[in-house]
């Protein structure tokens, strides 16, 4: 008995040694800051001129009359028992009615002071059918880019931003590396038809989060779990990428155009700061998450893994800075706790002691400050293509704003070359799982009338704008 229990206390010494000695070098080496914003005079912001001051949308959330792509019919596909897939089983419908409207949220955005926009195409309506384009669809997008031009607020496509056709997805969509030249038909057609009038292109939004969501976690459709075809997915849509980044500069007449990478920042921290399973658990949320594809423009490799499991790698050279601009998607950040129940073993919490957003996410502005530092490092200029909040009650949007250009101004004073700040989102829209209950517009919509009012939080935004009105873009 005394000798188990020397075994049990010595084992036990050796435990905490190996969880404390490398927690506390961590603690040391990776801080966890946070600004002390009381002290902070955030009226005190400078921006260069031609800053490209935007706001963002995509098709499906605003557009409306959408029938013919994969989130359709998700959003008519109940889960296990019954449960819908959306948040009170909501369904797009008409959206903002935006496909209708656009000439006066054009005229919205011109009034409000802003020269950027990023829209998306919706590629379902473009191609209803395999190889059918749509003639009357494509001039839709072109009289709107031509007013945009008319109102000075430069254009930024994105050619994917979730939907794909559902014609698409019954040949296998991102599954199969053949399918890759329907996308390729798709984006050649679209930058032939709008590059005289477009400068700024992007491919896919969030090209990391859609795997995940997709196929690793399953909320996002197909709603599978499976590493590999996560894995691959991400393969293809990487490849589908540089591809198009490629065939762009082939084809472009001009050397003005630029086509850029967009990818959702979530930058993941221990919940726990002196427990290790949850700094590896946070090491390997931030790589399959994001930080395996940023290595991919950094290096050409792209290397995923799930801890103690499956494992995938893929290589291709052309991928390296295979961008013109690094676009960043963020909103807030995430703290991870080791779940050895989880598919993954770890799971995604909010740190408590912030303030947050109907949506749950925390409120860290200076996780942007961090974000643009770190990934700098690729080599090509940042432009901010989502930043924004839901808060239907309109409570912290001021604040929010306010913070978040202040660390934005700090970022270009210390010389990273940062282009622009996009606002999520110019209207209220269909907020993917959770429908219409999550308000993240600049402009709130009355859905039974479509009526559109510019918040009273969004006024400071504008009111920074107008202090700094150089016009951006071409």
């Amino acid at each position: 008995m005394k000798k188990r229990g020397k075994i049990l206390f010595w084992g036990s010494i050796i435990l905490l040694l190996l969880n404390f000695v490398p927690t506390t070098y961590l603690n040391i080496t990776v801080p966890n800051p946070e600004w002390d914003w009381s002290r902070i005079d955030t009226s005190k912001v400078s921006f260069p001129d031609k800053f490209l001051w935007g706001a963002a949308t995509s098709a499906y959330q605003i557009e409306g009359g959408l029938y013919n792509n994969n989130w359709y019919l998700w959003e008519r596909t109940p889960q296990r028992f019954g449960v819908p897939r959306i948040a009170r089983d909501e369904k797009a419908g008409l959206a903002a009615n935006h496909y209708e409207l656009y000439k006066e949220d054009v005229k919205l955005m011109a009034d409000f002071g802003l020269n950027a926009y990023r829209f998306s195409i919706e590629w379902s309506r473009i191609e209803p059918r395999e190889g059918e384009f749509d003639l009357k669809a494509i001039e839709h997008y072109r009289d709107l880019i031509r007013r945009l031009k008319a109102a000075k607020i430069e254009p930024m496509i994105t050619l994917h931003h979730f939907t794909d056709p559902i014609w698409f997805v019954d040949k296998g969509g991102w599954e199969k590396e053949q399918n890759l030249a329907y996308w390729m038909r798709y984006a050649k057609r679209m930058f032939q038809e709008f590059q005289g009038d477009v400068n700024i292109w992007s491919t896919f939004n969030e090209f990391n989060l859609v795997p995940v969501s997709g196929w690793l976690d399953g909320g996002f459709p197909p709603g599978k779990t499976d590493f590999q075809l996560f894995a691959t997915v991400s393969k293809h849509m990487l490849m589908g990428h540089v591809q198009t980044y490629l065939e762009f500069k082939k084809l472009s007449r001009t050397k003005k155009h630029q086509v850029g990478a967009i990818l959702a920042i979530l930058e993941a921290r221990p919940y726990n700061r002196w427990f290790i399973l949850d700094w590896l658990a946070a090491y390997y949320e931030e790589r399959i998450w994001m930080q395996a594809m940023i290595e991919f423009f950094a290096t050409g490799k792209y290397n995923v893994k799930l801890p103690f499991r499956d494992s995938f790698t893929y290589t291709d050279t052309d991928g390296v800075r295979a961008m013109d601009f690094f676009g960043i998607n963020y909103y807030t950040r995430t703290a991870v706790v080791f779940n050895i129940f989880s598919p993954t073993l770890f799971h995604r919490i909010q740190l408590p002691g912030f303030p947050t957003t109907d949506m749950g996410w925390a409120v860290y502005p200076e996780g942007l400050y961090f974000a643009v530092k770190r990934y700098s490092a690729i080599g090509v200029p940042i432009i901010i293509t989502e930043s924004g909040l839901a808060d239907a009650n309109d409570t912290i949007r001021t604040t929010f704003i306010q913070q978040h250009l202040y660390v934005l101004s700090q970022i270009l004073k210390e010389g990273y070359d940062v282009r622009g700040f996009y606002y999520w989102s110019l209207l209220d829209n269909f907020e993917w799982l959770e429908g219409y209950d999550k308000r993240f517009g600049l402009y709130a919509v009355d859905y039974k009338n479509f009526k559109r009012t510019l918040r009273e939080g969004s006024k400071e935004y504008q009111k920074i704008i107008r202090r700094f009105p150089g016009r951006g873009g071409s």
